[in-house]
């Protein structure tokens, strides 16, 4: 009597250990599948070598045209004392071989380097254009000669399949632009920690947070 109810008492405990491992093996399968898909619809967004000789060759010599600024959120730092600016929607510049943008992509959800007006890259509508009066510094600039560029690009690494491998990816970080008169304009996708009085400091790159617009060349840590 005895010996059966442990043979069926076993028997039950082995059913219940596969059909465990089965469900466990189904949940693993259907965990990947979904990792698959997010992976897959995820853009992964990079600049090449050419792209980045393009844009230096539509903004070296040249004079702008025109500048807009783009904010997002209700409200950007103005650091007076520092003579910087931190926004987080983008710079549109307006040159004679076309636009170039450095702004927030709603496609890409971080900050891209590219040839097309902001609001082709930020298409959710929630933007508004900053003005002459929120930074008078940066329109100076308008119809003067850009006599050198440099672009700093870092590599990040990107998730590129379900198995969670990585891979590294270069994304432009910072333009810098240098102007007949010996005056600069710097532009860094930055995040940073708030000090005394809220005021930003500890500027660090990343390429999903903030710009910071400068007027002299500023260190930022890697």
């Amino acid at each position: 009597m005895f010996e059966l109810f442990f043979i069926i008492l076993f028997a039950v405990l082995f059913l219940f250990l596969i059909k465990s491992y089965k469900d466990d093996k189904i949940e693993k399968i259907e965990m990947r599948k979904r990792l698959m898909e997010e992976v897959d619809e995820t853009p992964c967004y990079s600049i090449s070598n050419e792209e980045l000789e393009s844009f230096k060759a539509m903004l070296l010599s040249e004079k702008i045209l025109s500048i807009k600024v783009f904010q997002i959120n209700d409200t950007f730092y103005d650091l007076k004392n520092k003579n910087q600016y931190i926004i987080d929607g983008g710079v549109e510049f307006n040159l004679p071989k076309g636009y170039l943008s450095f702004g927030f992509s709603s496609y890409f959800d971080q900050y891209v380097l590219n040839s097309e007006q902001f609001r082709k890259n930020y298409t959710h509508e929630n933007e508004y254009e900053l003005t002459q009066n929120d930074i008078p510094e940066i329109y100076n600039f308008i119809n003067k000669r850009i006599i050198d560029v440099n672009f700093k690009i870092k590599e990040f690494n990107e998730i590129i399949d379900y198995t969670m491998k990585t891979q590294k990816i270069k994304k432009p970080i910072e333009i810098v632009l240098k102007f007949e008169n010996d005056e600069i304009l710097q532009l860094s996708s930055i995040n940073f920690d708030l000090g005394k009085n809220s005021e930003p400091e500890n500027y660090i790159y990343s390429n999903d947070e903030e710009i910071l617009i400068a007027f002299k060349e500023t260190n930022i840590k890697s």
